[in-house]
């Protein structure tokens, strides 16, 4: 509708303030005007305009018919929409009702077979298909040495304790509620006492949240963007919604925590995944699905922080490829 009326020339670039659910704050939106180009619609030739969006540092492309309709759209993860009327597409052969299953069509396939991988304490591998291989370093965890990035698994003999709440200024960021992890709701504080009780010594209490979460939740394969209140309310879903809610409850009795996103492996294949970290002198990896703290080497972190940071993903997903190096 923003566009209706004016006139694309290339080139041309018009920004629009939107409201952002993600962040619950405004945004801005840019679309330049690529060119015109033909395009075969429906078995015939259609004159359109070509425009790039920009938005969250991520850039898509659409097509616009005369009348501006999208007519043809880049989407995410490396899928392409496309207007067709039934017949036509009916006979490009997709005719039953099999859903597309997005966990299998962004995941990474290896060549290398991982036995035992919930019991993996290092893995090395490379990276292809960024520009900059040493967008996943995040020591100690994971380490950049000769091209060859490398994952430990946390030694527990090394984690800190330190009694509750934290109280290190430096994690203030950590421990403040947001949209998503409502950390100061009072069901959501209630619920976080209920668990630890007494307990203040921070190791102690990780793992009681972990051990609840685990039980707690039924695993559930699941579309949304989850909060922990939806969550604590449903007590369903998938990685996400597991590590939303265990980061939240964290945070609720003072422990610094964060969303963890990246991928996990699976029977010769990465998936994405969510999990949590939590600190104790270092960050150490948790994960409430896999029932694990330390978390296995075979989870490769991309990035940090809860939902509202999730849209960087599309930069990476579908674009990049892992190859094992070695493992332990």
């Amino acid at each position: 509708m923003a566009l209706q009326n004016v006139k694309l020339e290339p080139g041309d670039v018009h920004e629009f303030s939107v409201f952002n659910p993600l962040s619950s704050r405004p945004d801005t939106i840019a679309l330049t005007t690529v060119g015109p180009e033909i395009l075969a619609l429906n078995g015939a030739p259609q004159e359109v305009t070509i425009i790039a969006t920009q938005y969250a540092s991520m850039t898509a492309h659409a097509w616009l018919d005369q009348a501006g309709n999208v007519v043809k759209e880049e989407a995410a993860f490396g899928l392409v929409l496309l207007q067709e009327n039934q017949q036509t597409a009916l006979a490009q052969g997709w005719q039953d009702n099999t859903p597309l299953d997005l966990v299998v069509s962004t995941a990474i396939p290896v060549h290398t077979a991982l036995p035992y991988p919930r019991q993996l304490t290092q893995l090395r591998f490379t990276v292809n298909g960024l520009d900059e291989d040493r967008a996943f370093v995040f020591p100690p965890r994971q380490r950049y040495q000769d091209a060859v990035l490398t994952v430990t698994q946390e030694d527990v003999a090394r984690f800190s304790t330190y009694p509750l709440p934290a109280t290190d200024p430096a994690f203030r960021a950590e421990l403040e509620p947001t949209p998503f992890l409502q950390s100061r709701h009072p069901k959501i504080m209630a619920q976080a006492q209920r668990i630890v009780r007494a307990e203040d010594d921070v190791r102690q209490a990780v793992q009681l949240l972990l051990d609840w979460t685990h039980q707690a939740l039924e695993q559930v394969p699941t579309v949304s963007v989850p909060t922990a209140l939806a969550v604590l309310e449903t007590r369903t879903g998938d990685c996400n919604e597991h590590a939303v809610l265990f980061t939240t409850l964290a945070r609720a009795v003072g422990i610094p925590p964060r969303v963890v996103v990246g991928v996990v492996y699976l029977e010769r294949t990465f998936y994405y995944h969510a999990w949590s970290e939590v600190w104790l002198g270092q960050w150490v990896a948790g994960d409430p699905i896999f029932y694990q703290f330390p978390a296995d080497a075979a989870h490769i972190k991309f990035l940090a922080g809860g939902p509202e940071k999730h849209l960087a993903l599309l930069k990476i997903i579908g674009r990049i490829g892992i190859d094992i190096v070695d493992y332990q």
